[in-house]
């Protein structure tokens, strides 16, 4: 099996996983057994619950989910996705063209440099290292409308 096919494989079982744990943790809130502040809870349920956002399903699924936003917003969203929303991650900014240039047909435009400079502009990623990012606390605001 090569490695793209284990990837998808993985992201799979992935999915499958939060789909049941989210399934078990509405279970325990309903039944009032949920302790709020939970340390078992895992980063990426917060980040999900705090911004109604699925990393955990597949990368075009997730991204067509956001298909009119614009090319800044995509790539900060392609970045939490590929982070799983993990502020301290750093991830290259090669991985995240490759993704985008797998996807342009359906993002509805070629990468552009600037949208790296217009989200660090906006506060919601940074770069620590040449040619790495990683999220900042704010970047779920690319939901939020440009008012």
């Amino acid at each position: 099996m090569n490695t793209v096919a284990m990837i998808s494989k993985l992201e799979q079982i992935r999915s499958l996983v939060d789909e049941c744990l989210g399934g078990l943790r509405s279970g325990e809130e309903q039944q009032g057994l949920a302790a709020e502040g939970d340390p078992q809870e895992s980063k990426l349920e917060r980040t999900q619950s705090s911004n109604e956002i699925d990393l955990g399903k597949p990368v075009r699924p997730f991204m067509k989910n956001y298909d009119r936003l614009s090319g800044t917003r995509k790539f900060v969203l392609l970045l939490a996705w590929v982070s799983k929303g993990d502020l301290e991650k750093q991830v290259s900014l090669s991985e995240v063209v490759a993704l985008w240039s797998g996807m342009k047909g359906m993002l509805g435009m070629d990468f552009n440099r600037k949208f790296s400079t217009e989200a660090k502009d906006k506060d919601w990623v940074e770069s620590k290292k040449h040619g790495f990012y990683n999220l900042r606390p704010s970047w779920g605001d690319v939901l939020k409308s440009r008012a």
